[in-house]
């Protein structure tokens, strides 16, 4: 489901209606709505109200007043059926689409209950967690319903969507609990680091400096760790990356607390809590703090476990291990792997560690290559995603279709992702194009045999992965239908000749689906770099995690700020390398990156964005064509409004076609 598109409407059987007849002409009412033959399904249904005002009759009433009148006109009915039935699952499915048309938080909650009513249905929980992704700011914070906790709490247990989304409401239900709050607990000080001062308790923030911080001292005093070990907690560990920095300091107490505590601990909750929590630790590259004496003890630890004549008496270490470094570094990892492949807790860090490893390994020698990689940045670029390939995704990808791409629905097309990094975009791709064929191409051969790995892993068979140049591809002219390529042009020396080089490769009438930085919403991001390169901070591991262990002091506070509760990027080590220590990066503005595509011959078509951005563009323009001016001026207005990216349709024009 695409940003601003409402929650899929795939009804289910409905509740059969009192009598036989209404059935029968509701099951045509249907064919007549799908049909599009509205005013046809409007008499009937006129008619079938003269007999019937169930909830099943209400939801199709409902579905053709949507069509006809729009969603304001639609609620009342779709209230009217929940309150005839309140486990009418289409009339939640359509109330939510409404709300999520409207702009309305209420949507969050409809789709929960459709995932509590049918918990097995996987389009179900993926309109949950598209709403979540629009409306979660939301929510935090706030207190949350049943109903929404339960179904986060089933989520959870799917492991093959995206759920990354959860991330926060997950933090915010925890935060909640009471069991949770007596380990998981911040306080707001005017320090980073430390309870408040005196003088800081007195001026309450007014100095304009707050920062959450983690009570490590009342952590200390919980001495039993089994409260802990509840599948929600558990979980979410599992399939999550939280992005608080207080709550990566709880984690990092937690990993010490496992540690310290290996020998003598109640073995079972040990190795429950430092088993999920390797597979948070793995999935954030090691990017947590650690002291000298965990550096020490963790030394020690791998020798004892590559001296271990049994490795299946040491489960627990090798849990605790796999939370502070790799398990495919260790001199016995064949022989961990083929111990614990099927163990119900080390297993899937087996799994995410040593197996992928070795997949990544086989997949490079299968990859193909293009000719010519000679530009110096292309080559700088190159070697950072073979140390850093960005980035590691885990969940199969949520498809998201947009009005626009209905052309590229059918037989016969061709789609080119021009930087496909490891594959995320390519998969979602061929998700969402199954009949079409896919080249995807990348600088990085780490980045690349991730994206292989993935696509073997969710079945996808009409993607072909191959090591290029976007300045050096070997297609033929006006080959491709579309052309995507999201956050690739700006990290290259000349945005607009790999942009040239794309467009030779594009059909006369194709479609590009383009993503480049914003020069407003990176700011502070900028003002990162800035420091970095003043400072001379190296972009090796251990630089950039001394870098994050003295941020909150050496940083600007807006700056920390900003990396600490904008994005994600900055609690993972890949990410954080691209983030602030690329090799090479351009941001633009919307005037300058209209007048880049004028000289290349393209025009805008649409601006990706999601149906609160849409809704409130559309409160200051209407419903004009989307132009550069008129966001340009909507993005001064909300300045964050692109953070993630500039994300847009464009086309050859083809009144002023490029040199």
């Amino acid at each position: 489901m695409p940003a601003d598109q409402a929650p899929e409407n795939n009804p289910s059987s409905p509740p059969a209606p009192s009598n036989a007849a209404v059935a029968e002409l509701l099951q045509k009412a249907d064919k007549l709505i799908q049909a599009r033959e509205l005013e046809a399904a409007e008499d009937l249904l006129l008619e079938v109200l003269d007999t019937e005002r169930s909830a099943p009759v209400l939801v199709m009433v409902g579905r053709v007043i949507l069509e006809m009148e729009g969603p304001a006109a639609a609620l009342p009915v779709f209230t009217e059926a929940l309150q005839k039935d309140p486990a009418n699952q289409d009339a939640h499915l359509y109330a939510a689409n409404v709300f999520f048309q409207t702009g309305d938080v209420r949507c969050v909650a409809h789709t929960a209950q459709t995932v509590l009513l049918s918990p097995g249905t996987r389009h179900y929980k993926e309109n949950f967690l598209a709403c979540l992704s629009v409306f979660a700011d939301k929510l935090v914070g706030q207190p949350q319903s049943t109903a929404i906790i339960n179904a986060v709490t089933i989520c959870l247990e799917t492991s093959d969507i995206e759920l990354q989304t959860l991330k926060n409401i997950w933090l915010t239900i925890l935060s909640a609990d009471p069991v949770y709050s007596n380990f998981y607990r911040c306080f707001v000080s005017d320090r980073p680091d430390a309870p408040p001062s005196l003088i800081g308790k007195m001026m309450a923030g007014k100095n304009g400096q707050v920062f959450a911080v983690f009570d490590a001292a009342h952590f200390a005093r919980q001495k039993d760790l089994k409260p802990l070990c509840t599948p929600f907690f558990l979980n979410g560990l599992r399939q999550l990356q939280a992005t608080h920095i207080g709550f990566e300091h709880f984690l990092t107490a937690l990993r010490t607390r496992l540690l310290e505590t290996a020998a003598g601990a109640d073995a079972e909750t040990h190795l429950a809590l430092s088993s999920a929590l390797a597979v948070y630790c793995w999935g954030t590259e090691y990017i947590f703090n650690t002291t000298a004496a965990e550096d020490t003890a963790i030394a020690k630890l791998r020798s004892k476990i590559e001296a271990a004549a049994k490795t299946a008496d040491i489960a627990n270490d090798i849990a605790v291990y796999a939370c502070y470094a790799p398990l495919h570094h260790l001199q016995n990892a064949d022989a961990i792997a083929a111990t614990f492949a099927s163990h119900p807790l080390l297993a899937q860090i087996i799994d995410a560690d040593i197996g992928l490893y070795k997949k990544l390994q086989k997949q490079k020698e299968m990859l193909t290559a293009m000719s010519g990689f000679e530009n110096d940045v292309s080559l700088r670029v190159r070697e950072q995603y073979e140390n850093f390939p960005y980035p590691r995704w885990k969940h199969h990808p949520m498809v998201s279709l947009e009005d626009i791409d209905a052309p590229l629905r059918k037989d016969g097309i061709r789609i080119l992702i021009a930087g496909c990094g490891t594959g995320r975009e390519a998969a979602n791709t061929a998700l969402k194009f199954p009949r079409a064929s896919i080249e995807a191409i990348d600088l990085s051969t780490a980045s690349l045999a991730y994206a292989m790995t993935k696509a073997e892993e969710f079945g996808i068979k009409n993607v072909r992965f191959r090591h290029g140049d976007i300045l050096h591809l070997d297609f033929p002219d006006g080959y491709f239908d579309a052309i995507f390529c999201h956050g690739v042009l700006h990290h290259m020396e000349d945005p607009a000749a790999g942009w040239k080089s794309l467009l030779r490769c594009l059909k006369p009438d194709g479609l590009m689906r383009i993503g480049l930085y914003s020069e407003i919403a990176r700011r502070d991001y900028i003002a990162a770099q800035r420091f970095i390169a003043e400072k001379g901070i190296a972009s090796t591991t251990e630089a950039m995690k001394d870098f994050r262990r003295n941020a909150a002091k050496t940083l600007p506070y807006p700056i920390y700020t900003a990396l600490v509760t904008q994005t994600k990027d900055y609690y993972q080590l890949s990410p954080l390398r691209d983030l602030l220590f690329h090799e090479q990066e351009h941001r633009m503005t919307l005037p300058g990156l209209g007048q880049m595509m004028d000289k290349l011959g393209i025009k805008l078509d649409q601006l990706a964005v999601d149906v609160r951005v849409r809704n409130a563009y559309r409160k200051t323009f209407g419903d004009a064509p989307d132009t550069f001016e008129n966001w340009h001026k909507f993005e001064q207005t909300y300045p964050q409004t692109f953070n993630n990216m500039y994300q847009f349709w464009c086309s050859r024009n083809n009144a002023a076609p490029a040199d």
